[in-house]
Formats: structure tokens, C-alpha cells, sequence
């Protein structure tokens, strides 16, 4: 008989090695079902507990914003020690919108209770995630007397979940001076995170615009965070901020700031910004150009139509599509000049202006290019 027909015995070495993997893979399998099972468990308890607790909460907020406040006594008796997670989640919920209001009620009931002190205390001792987490929950509460504590984070602390909460924390509490901390402690140039920058920087509010304006001037401001600030302006509809951001524009060297600063213009610019718009149609960067069109076409109007005729020849697809829609907003004139291409013989422009009459006549929502499209 031959080796390799040789029947294996039961008890042999490649038996046990099996059995032992399948028990192992069995208990893993039960472990992850166990778990999964406790974890859904504890949720639904805390949602349960959550529900019982919010309308105590809500109550004891309504009597600290009216005059006749309970006392503390009553407050540290209705929130224990133990309930303060659910505190927590209950606070979260109310504050963690950026245009939640006064935080003075919220902030009152979590000193009242001891939850302020205590969560501050674990934020000034505490390490990595735990300690975002608990900054975080101070920059919900708004006090400015944790603004040390927020700047000692951003400036010594080296986890990045700690310097967000505690930019974020400096930007709840309106400290539009630290912009520039901020934005070295959160600018990563190898990997470029302008929605960070733009999460923390818009919780400042139109009302710090004047200071996010300063710190645009400052001559050697990186792109990816000049390009930030320039979409606040914009969605902010600052005014006073367009000389500045067309001088941002006239220095601009990269496509991606030129893009944002040309949003931010077509929002808040004049009629007097298109001369200023206009030599960005002849960029290399093509989708400069697609912002130029659209910026101009809604700054300048009827008196960019020549401008705009000249683009149903441009070289990308996109461009002919845009400057082709931006003729046919300017009523008769434009229409009648989109017919007229559309009978050209030159291929591109003839495309470009049968598709959007005929997109406008079957009243068709396209897909749009996403660097044609304005920040909401």
C-alpha cells in the first residue's frame, strides 16, 4: 500500500488541528452574536432611561429660565451621580446644533448638578478619545471659563481628536482672535482636511465674519484655509469682504483656491467684480472656467453675452454646457443665439446648444459637474 493512500486514523494530528479550528470559529461566532445581542440590549436601556429622564430634565430647564429657579438642592437631587451619561446625551441633543441659542439654562443645570465640574475635571486629566469626548462636551456647555482649557489643548496636546474639540470649543465661544491657532493646529498640508477647517470655522457665525476677513489678509495664509475662509464670506454673504477676496484672487497661482474665491464673489460681488472675473475665462484650469461662467453670467447678466458665446467653443465638454445655459437665462437674445449655434457646423457648439434647448423644452433636470455647483 502506498503512502498517500494510507487511511488517516481517527485520533491523528490533522483531526485534532481541525476540530480545534471549528471550536475556535464556533466560540468566536457565539462571542460576536453574545455581544452584539448585550450591546443592542444596552442601547434600547438607554434610550428607555433617556426617555424617562428628558422630561425631568426639561422641566428643571424651563424653571432656570424662568424667575423663579429650583434650588440646587432639588436640582442635584433629580440628577444623581449615576444619571450623569444620561445628562450628557440629553445636553448633546439640545446644544449640539450650531445655532442652539443661549447655553446659560443647560450650562446652570450641569454646574447645579456637579456634571460641569466633573466632566471638566476628567478633560483636564484625561487622555486621547476620552478626553475629545469630554471637551467636546465643554464646548456644547459654552463657558468661558474653560477657555484655558481649550487653548492648553490646542496648543500642547498631540492627539488630533483633542485639538478639533478644543478648536471646536474656541469657535463656540465666539474667540474669533485664535483663528489663526486654530487653523496651524488643524492644516495638515500632506493631507489636506479643509471640511475640518470649514466644520470648526463656520460655528463662529456671521458675527465674527470682520475677524475671519482679517485673517484672509494675511500674506502668507495657505490656500486650502484661505480657500475655507473664502467659502464663510461667501455662504455669509459678507460684503465688505470683496475687495479682499478679488485681491485673493488676483494672487491666486493654484485652481482650487481660484475656484472657491470665485464662488465667494459670485455671492457677494457687483457688477464691477466681472472685469475682474473676467480674464479667469481664459484659464488653463477648466474648471476655473466653469466657475468664471457662472459667476459672470449671474453678476454681469445680458452684458456677458458675448463672453458667454465665445465658451460654446471651448475645448472641455462642460464649459460649452455652462456658458450654452447661461445664453439661454438671458431671455430672447440668448435663446435665439443658442438656434443659431445649433445649426452651426461646428460640431462642439452645436451639441452644446441642442442639448440645453432641448433639456429646456422637456423641462430636464441634468446631472450637473460638481465644480459647477454652488456651496449651499
Amino acid at each position: 500500500m502506498t503512502a498517500w493512500s494510507t487511511t488517516v486514523p481517527a485520533g491523528s494530528y490533522v483531526t485534532d488541528v481541525v476540530a480545534w479550528a471549528f471550536f475556535i470559529l464556533l466560540s468566536l461566532l457565539i462571542l460576536v452574536v453574545a455581544y452584539a445581542v448585550w450591546r443592542r440590549g444596552r442601547n434600547n436601556s438607554i434610550r428607555k432611561r433617556l426617555a424617562a429622564r428628558s422630561p425631568i430634565y426639561s422641566r428643571l430647564l424651563a424653571g432656570l429660565r424662568s424667575g423663579t429657579p429650583p434650588p440646587d438642592e432639588e436640582i442635584r437631587a433629580e440628577v444623581p451621580r449615576r444619571d450623569f451619561g444620561i445628562l450628557e446625551l440629553f445636553l448633546r441633543d439640545r446644544l449640539a446644533a450650531a445655532d442652539s441659542g443661549d447655553a446659560t439654562p443647560e450650562r446652570r443645570l450641569a454646574e447645579a448638578c456637579g456634571f460641569l465640574p466633573f466632566i471638566r475635571k476628567r478633560a483636564r486629566g484625561g487622555r486621547g478619545w476620552k478626553r475629545a469626548a469630554n471637551l467636546h462636551a465643554l464646548a456644547l456647555l459654552r463657558d468661558p471659563a474653560d477657555l484655558d482649557l481649550f487653548r492648553d489643548a490646542i496648543e500642547r496636546d498631540p492627539r488630533r481628536p483633542c485639538v478639533f474639540a478644543a478648536a471646536f470649543g474656541l469657535a463656540r465661544l465666539g474667540e474669533a482672535a485664535e483663528t489663526p491657532r486654530i487653523v496651524h493646529r488643524l492644516y495638515n498640508p500632506a493631507a489636506p482636511n479643509r471640511d475640518e477647517l470649514l466644520m470648526v470655522l463656520s460655528t463662529f457665525g456671521p458675527a465674527q465674519a470682520p475677524g475671519l476677513l482679517e485673517f484672509l489678509r494675511t500674506a502668507d495664509l495657505p490656500e486650502s484655509p484661505a480657500g475655507v475662509l473664502a467659502d464663510l464670506l461667501g455662504i455669509w454673504k459678507y460684503a465688505p469682504a470683496g475687495e479682499a477676496l478679488e485681491e485673493r484672487l488676483a494672487q491666486a497661482r493654484g485652481g482650487e483656491l481660484k475656484i472657491h474665491l470665485i464662488e465667494a464673489l459670485e455671492k457677494i460681488g457687483t457688477r464691477a467684480t466681472c472685469e475682474r472675473l473676467r480674464p479667469f475665462l481664459q484659464d488653463p484650469d477648466f474648471r476655473v472656467r466653469l466657475k468664471a461662467v457662472n459667476a459672470l453670467e449671474r453678476l454681469g447678466g445680458a452684458d456677458f453675452l458675448d463672453d458667454a458665446r465665445a465658451l460654446l467653443a471651448d475645448p472641455v465638454h462642460w464649459v460649452r454646457r455652462n456658458a450654452a445655459e447661461a445664453i439661454l437665462r438671458m431671455g430672447d437674445v440668448g435663446r435665439q443665439i443658442l438656434k443659431e449655434a445649433a445649426q452651426s457646423a461646428d460640431d462642439g457648439p452645436r451639441r452644446a446648444a441642442k442639448m440645453v434647448l432641448a433639456e429646456n423644452q422637456f423641462k430636464r433636470i441634468r446631472w450637473r459637474f460638481r465644480y459647477a455647483e454652488s456651496v449651499p
